[in-house]
């Protein structure tokens, strides 16, 4: 997070490996201090009301467009379900010499 490291060098010639590593420690941690302070600070309730509704509404949005796949896929089948009894119905008159006229079934000997 700290890029400068002139601070670092310069304890760590004039005081040793271990006060140059302690003072890269204390910056690393005022950064860190620095960072959260900030974080902290926009982290006010119309922040987070902010947030919270943004992610409901993508949540719901998200819920709805779901549904809609599923109704769209149920409605598919069920047209198709539709299809493959009508073509088993046609299949099944056609074995039994069934004719449609009018709307009434009537076989070969008029029955």
């Amino acid at each position: 997070m700290f890029e400068n490291k002139d601070n670092y060098f310069v304890v760590l010639s004039r005081y040793g490996n271990e006060a140059g590593k302690f003072s890269e420690d204390c910056l690393y941690s005022v950064g860190n201090v620095a960072m959260t302070a900030y974080t902290a600070s926009h982290l006010g309730p119309k922040s987070i009301a902010k947030t919270v509704a943004k992610q409901s509404g993508s949540s719901m949005v998200d819920h709805v467009s779901e549904e809609a796949k599923s109704a769209e896929k149920k409605q598919k089948l069920d047209q198709e379900e539709i299809v493959d009894l009508t073509e088993k119905c046609e299949a099944e008159e056609a074995r039994l010499g069934w004719t449609r006229q009018n709307g009434d079934r009537s076989g070969q000997n008029g029955k």
